[in-house]
């Protein structure tokens, strides 16, 4: 029996589910099951992570999350962020900030 989601599990659940089992986004009734923007975010994680999620990628960190999380401090902060900086460091920096 395929378990449907229902309207309390939030997208982050719906997309790592597809991004642990890709093979449900081959499901014809895919859409029937999963949200269109879990469906389109998992879609553009998986091309990102060639290996698969879990997969070892370069130290920095895959490029796409790099990209998203310095998009995120810039909103956050307002200050351009250059995601080929590590982010580590500006973790640390931020933490160090805000104590």
């Amino acid at each position: 029996m395929m378990m449907k989601w229902g309207p309390d599990d939030d997208l982050l659940h719906q997309v790592a589910a597809l991004c642990a089992a890709p093979f449900l986004l081959e499901r014809p009734d895919v859409d029937q099951i999963f949200p269109k923007d879990a469906i389109a975010r998992a879609k553009k994680i998986l091309a990102a992570f060639k290996g698969g999620v879990g997969a070892y990628t370069d130290s920095r960190g895959n490029p796409l999350v790099r990209e998203e999380v310095a998009n995120f401090f810039t909103k956050r902060d307002g200050v351009t962020s250059n995601p080929d900086v590590s982010t580590r460091f500006k973790l640390v920096r931020i933490s160090e900030l805000s104590i």
